[in-house]
């Protein structure tokens, strides 16, 4: 027997995959469950961490490391020092303790970025590495979970405490406003979701599914109003306000929806167009007025900001990609709207930053500029970002004459009716019943784009497939994205084109299909198992030597569709077909087969069993001669021996 070796290493939250020492295999051979519970302990400043395991027979050897600093207190299965525990297989259900500091400094600076306060704790999960070792061909993987006692988890935070949760849907994302009971926020959770909602219009693309977010309780040791972490879960200060040009609740929203990554030229855009835009859409929703918006961005024209190079953090004194940077910004965004009369701004480059595959370098930057607004406003970037020159902030009437302009907004539908789309494939070519396909189908639409805003524009359609994974809590996060750019067009005020989507799924999974945040959630699940419910042959007596042909009854009664790999056995006979079906449908499989030796055989398909008789051949009358001569010979004898009549002519 072919016998492999596999080995698996996770480390923080993401995969690193090494194959050892042969090609990776296919199949599955089973799951190694891993859940991390979090819990308060009597001492400020650290927590508890229980880790439990569920380990499949494949696996021979695991190991896991503790965070450094971490104390562990007691293990069941894992014996260890120095940080790494191994698993001693002497139970499939091993578990681990250990307490951590929760406390984390800030990197930037004096204060905390996550606190531990004792009757409560906002924290970052920690960390746990697995590796480990399994025997055979399929794989085996791991699936983490995450829960707390009296708390709620994030994609990579966590609250532990008493709490209350505030969760709306908006733009095609779930926002989840996580409340302690012991914060006092200064907006109630109805203006927050609002503010919130109005952001989500932001056409930047980089949507998540969900955000998690949670009211900080007041404490001295924060270093920072708020802060966004992992993909799409932050935090922010119980007394952050909405009518504020800085905006902390949309600041930190628009970092979520940052998906791209910058070199040290471009690191100014993160926080400079954050705080750009939680200023317009503050000023925009009304809860600020023109001076207080104004003011806010001319930070950036004052000393020691203005005397900075954007494009050159040795240069940097204190943080002017927050205030130069923010002005920088909008100062782009309001030439890029004047130079195409309102059908462009610098949401166009957000997105096409998301959308780059490698690090925006400033020459893609300037380019990414250039096609929103020309070659003039690429010049306008590169001076105000290269050089120690910059903008001036400009007053309300010349604000309207570049923010007043009409201009287009698209968008996106995708049907909800499972109807509504089309599943071609190996099992079943026709409209789809339910969101639930099998690896190796494609999934076929139209997603409608509409022109809702009052002016002529261009549009640029993309499809992302984002693979749903748990996270713990009964949450899900997404997982990494592919995104592909699927259509272009222009369309009038009220015109509407029909876009073409299309997607093949060649794993299990649950995923959201997107197009520019219309989406629908899709499940991929592993084909049923079809059944032989009747095997029967088309002679129950034969010659031997001679043919039997048996036709196999297959059903497949699951509400997916199922793939049936059969097998003929019999007394030296082994055949086998393959046969895919879709829900519920019924299909007969052949097998024609040759039978030798004298006797009865069982002939087996999937569980059915069916006998046919091999009849020994008849012995010869005349020695030496068959069956067929002996009777010819009899009947010739017969005719010998006959009286012989004469003809006469006439």
């Amino acid at each position: 027997m072919n016998r492999r070796l596999g080995l698996l290493v996770l480390l923080s939250l993401s995969v690193v995959v090494i194959a050892v020492p042969t090609a990776a295999a296919d199949s599955q051979a089973g799951t190694i469950s891993l859940e991390q519970e979090l819990v308060l302990t009597p001492e400020p400043g650290e927590i508890e961490v229980v880790l439990r395991f569920g380990i499949p027979d494949a696996v021979t050897e695991l190991s896991t490391r503790v965070p450094e600093g971490a104390t562990v207190t007691e293990t069941a299965g894992f014996e260890g020092a120095n940080g790494k525990y191994e698993w001693t297989g002497t139970t499939g259900s091993p578990t681990l303790s250990y307490v951590v500091s929760a406390n984390r400094p800030y990197d930037g600076g004096g204060g905390l970025m996550f606190v531990d306060a004792g009757e409560w704790a906002l924290i970052e999960r920690p960390k746990t590495a697995v590796r480990w070792r399994w025997i055979g061909g399929e794989r085996v993987a791991l699936d983490r979970t995450t829960r707390t006692d009296s708390g709620v988890a994030g994609e990579r935070s966590a609250f532990l405490g008493d709490h209350a949760i505030d969760a709306r849907a908006a733009g095609g994302e779930t926002i989840t406003l996580v409340i302690p009971a012991a914060s006092s926020p200064a907006e109630s959770p109805d203006a927050v979701h609002a503010a919130l909602e109005d952001a989500t219009d932001l056409r930047v693309g980089g949507r998540n599914d969900r955000m998690f977010v949670v009211v900080a309780p007041s404490d001295e040791r924060w270093a920072l109003r708020g802060l966004q972490f992992g993909s799409s879960d932050a935090w922010v200060r119980e007394d952050s306000r909405l009518d504020d040009p800085d905006n902390v609740w949309v600041h930190e929203y628009v970092h979520s929806r940052q998906k791209f990554e910058t070199d040290e030229e471009v690191r100014w855009f993160r926080e400079g167009s954050a705080a750009y835009y939680a200023a317009l859409l503050t000023y925009e929703r009304g809860d600020v007025g023109f001076e207080t918006f104004h003011d806010r961005l001319a930070r950036g024209e004052r000393s020691p900001h203005a005397d900075d190079v954007l494009a050159d953090p040795a240069t940097w004194t204190r943080g002017p990609n927050y205030h130069k940077g923010a002005l920088v910004a909008a100062d782009l965004d309001r030439r890029i709207r004047l130079a195409t009369d309102g059908e462009r701004d610098l949401q166009d480059v957000f997105r096409a930053m998301n959308e780059h595959e490698d690090r925006v370098t400033q020459a893609a930057f300037l380019e990414f500029v250039e096609e929103a607004g020309g070659p003039e406003v690429r010049e306008v970037a590169r001076t105000y970002t290269e050089t120690r020159d910059g903008p001036a902030m400009w007053n309300e009437r010349t604000h309207h004459e570049a923010f007043d302009l009409t201009a287009p907004r698209v968008e996106y539908r995708l049907a909800d009716d499972p109807a509504a789309y089309r599943v071609s494939g190996p099992y079943r070519e026709r409209p789809l019943d339910e969101f639930v396909l099998v690896p190796g189908e494609r999934l076929e639409t139209t997603a409608a784009a509409e022109n809702v805003g009052d002016a002529p524009g261009e549009y640029t359609a993309t499809v992302a497939v984002d693979e749903r994974r748990p996270v713990g809590n009964d949450r899900t996060a997404l997982g990494g994205a592919t995104v592909e750019r699927i259509a272009e067009g222009r369309l009038d005020p009220g015109e509407r084109d029909e876009i073409a989507v299309t997607h093949a799924f060649e794993e299990p999974g649950t995923y959201v299909l997107s197009v520019d945040g219309a989406s629908v959630e899709v499940r991929v699940v592993e084909p049923a198992e079809p059944t032989v419910t009747a095997l029967e042959s088309d002679s129950t007596a034969v010659a031997p030597g001679e043919t039997v042909t048996l036709v196999a009854t297959v059903e497949n009664d699951a509400a997916v569709p199922g793939r049936a790999d059969l097998e003929l056995v019999g007394d030296g006979i082994q055949e086998n077909e393959h046969v895919r079906l879709d829900a519920g449908e019924t299909a007969t499989v052949e097998f024609t087969t040759r039978l030798e030796s004298p006797g009865e055989h069982e002939l087996r398909v999937g569980g059915r069993s069916t006998t046919v008789r091999v009849e020994p051949a008849v012995a010869s009358s005349l020695p030496g001669f068959g069956v067929p001569v002996a009777i010819a010979a009899f009947v010739l004898l017969v005719f010998s021996a006959a009286p012989r009549r004469s003809r006469v002519r006439r």
